[in-house]
């Protein structure tokens, strides 16, 4: 049996909510919640689960989501997810292709959809956003390609959001009867996540520490 990547997915969305740092998590949305106007863009965003968590959140005044992924299929599904949850919150939609606009009393929230690899999304020069955000995706990018873009698309005193960011360490339970078996394994799995993007090694199996690493880097020197 075999499920599109799309249904994948879906199907880890719990999974991936329990995973998620309760306390970075309850400080990210108390920041967010004080803000009238909110500009966020959703880098990876998949099938849209980002978008998910950001309607589900009881947020004030407008909502602007730029949500860019080279996947047209996943898009295709984050779109049709999109327009369902904000039917649901009984929200008036517009829809055009790939953008969707929906008015409730006071709030406005738009989505806009863009097909693109990371490599080649160049924002209109003085396109800033009070938010960026990650879900799972910081093991395929190296740390310094996503830092040099969150100091020029970054508006001042905005946010980064990253997260569910793999650092080895996998424990398996119950343990299995050949422990040299199991550790193989589970070296094979995090060497699998090799790999080199734009010429430059990737988070891999390490992401969170390096990108923390690179993150410090910047705060110390500014640059």
């Amino acid at each position: 049996m075999t499920i599109s990547f799309g249904d994948y997915l879906d199907a880890k969305f719990l999974l991936d909510e329990r995973s998620l740092n309760r306390d970075v998590k309850a400080v990210f949305w108390a920041a967010l919640r004080s803000r009238l106007e909110l500009r966020v863009l959703d880098l990876g965003c998949g099938n849209g689960a980002t978008i998910r968590r950001l309607l589900d959140e009881p947020l004030l005044g407008r909502l602007e989501i730029t949500a860019v992924d080279r996947d047209k299929d996943l898009l295709g599904k984050a779109y049709a997810e999109t327009v369902e949850l904000l039917e649901q919150r009984g929200y008036e939609l517009s829809l055009e292709d790939a953008f969707i606009k929906g008015v409730r009393d006071r709030e406005v929230t738009t989505v806009r959809f863009i097909e693109r690899d990371l490599k080649d999304f160049v924002p209109g020069e003085a396109e800033k956003w009070d938010v960026i955000t990650a879900h799972a995706l910081m093991d395929l990018l190296p740390p310094a390609f996503i830092l040099e873009r969150l100091r020029d698309w970054l508006a001042a005193n905005g946010l980064f959001y990253a997260t569910l960011n793999y650092d080895a360490g996998t424990t398996l339970f119950p343990a299995a009867p050949d422990a040299d078996i199991e550790g193989a394994v589970l070296e094979y799995y995090d060497r699998s996540m090799s790999r080199t993007f734009e010429g430059l090694p990737c988070g891999g199996a390490h992401s969170g520490r390096l990108l923390h690493r690179a993150m410090l880097m910047v705060r110390r020197t500014g640059v």
